[in-house]
């Protein structure tokens, strides 16, 4: 049954591994480059903040929340951009 589902093999290999392989790495490059909306996205991805920062600021905001305190917020965040060069 399922041996009817298995590519058939007509011996003219045109495409190797290696030539498919290159195309799929190209084409994902050049979708990482720019894409449908226009986004430049692997210089997206290399200016996004670590997941360390993202866990500091989504911190920060938690403890805004709690207690409501716009300077001592205001004051951390300068913190967190200046210790990491934000």
């Amino acid at each position: 049954m399922l041996s009817n589902l298995k590519p058939e093999d007509n011996g003219d290999s045109s495409h190797s591994e290696d030539e498919e392989a290159t195309k799929l790495v190209d084409r994902k490059i050049s979708m990482n480059r720019v894409n449908a909306t226009g986004l430049d996205l692997e210089k997206y991805n290399d200016m996004k903040p670590s997941k360390d920062i993202k866990r500091m600021i989504t911190n920060l905001f938690m403890e805004y929340n709690e207690s409501g305190d716009v300077e001592h917020c205001a004051n951390e965040f300068h913190d967190i951009c200046k210790k990491t060069d934000l």
